[in-house]
């Protein structure tokens, strides 16, 4: 992990640390598959884990994994895209995905875990913070403020481009606009929250709206703090700095 910068490392770490409760949820779905094979929603829920670690896995290093992963979700798909007159039956598709399932299990075993970097490498660093903001005017004048106040900021315009970055540029804060172009900061704070590999990144929700039903929304979904945006920078550097830190002591 040398070749990587120390966010990097940490967020790779963090990967590696989920493994057990991937593995988990995997083999929980292909147990009540096993025990429910007609059943839509439980083979849906199998599918949805492998297909999201099949993307997960490789950008992280894991190909290995990653490629076990894609063939259970190419197969799950494929049995879903045959017309339902010409498919074979579900108790034949479980059946089919037992060896295949049985290594991807087992493969969570052999990866080697990643050394974490020094906390004291971690802190020396400047804090790296994602800014989801959809007005780019808007986006580069506060990018501009916080890194003023000592912080390292990169600008995501939507939770496609939050993906992506996150895998490119790890970082340890998020600060999402609430309201954006066809999603909010709820919804992208929710996704956040059910990927165990991100459970550490501190999230902030900044807004002009004071109403309490989105406060709640954000804070229920997995935000940290909810913050106006015309209260002064300082309130939204000291709830980032103070999340950040609360995640990573958790």
């Amino acid at each position: 992990m040398t070749d990587h910068p120390p966010a990097f490392d940490l967020l790779h770490q963090r990967y590696v640390d989920s493994f057990a409760r991937k593995r988990e949820e995997i083999e929980q779905a292909w147990k009540r598959m096993l025990l429910m094979p007609d059943e839509e929603a439980a083979r849906a829920d199998l599918q949805r884990l492998v297909h999201r670690l099949s993307g997960s896995a490789p950008a992280y290093g894991f190909e290995t994994l990653g490629a076990l992963a894609r063939a259970v979700d190419e197969r799950l798909a494929d049995w879903q895209r045959t017309p339902a007159h010409r498919r074979e039956p579900a108790i034949t598709l479980a059946s089919g995905l037992q060896a295949p399932i049985r290594d991807l299990l087992a493969a969570f075993a052999t990866q080697a875990p990643a050394k974490a970097p020094a906390a004291a490498d971690v802190e020396a660093a400047p804090l790296r913070v994602i800014l989801v903001e959809d007005d780019g005017d808007q986006a580069a004048r506060l990018a501009a403020t916080l890194e003023r106040h000592g912080l390292e900021i990169r600008h995501a315009a939507d939770s496609a481009t939050l993906w992506q970055m996150l895998v490119t540029w790890p970082c340890q804060a998020i600060v999402l606009d609430y309201w954006l172009h066809g999603e909010t900061a709820a919804e992208i704070a929710g996704m956040l929250q059910r990927e165990s590999s991100f459970a550490r990144i501190a999230r902030v929700c900044l807004t002009a709206d004071i109403g309490l039903p989105l406060q709640q929304a954000a804070l229920s979904a997995g935000c940290d703090a909810f913050v106006l945006k015309h209260a002064p920078v300082e309130h939204l550097v000291a709830a980032i700095r103070a999340h950040v830190a609360s995640r990573l002591s958790a």
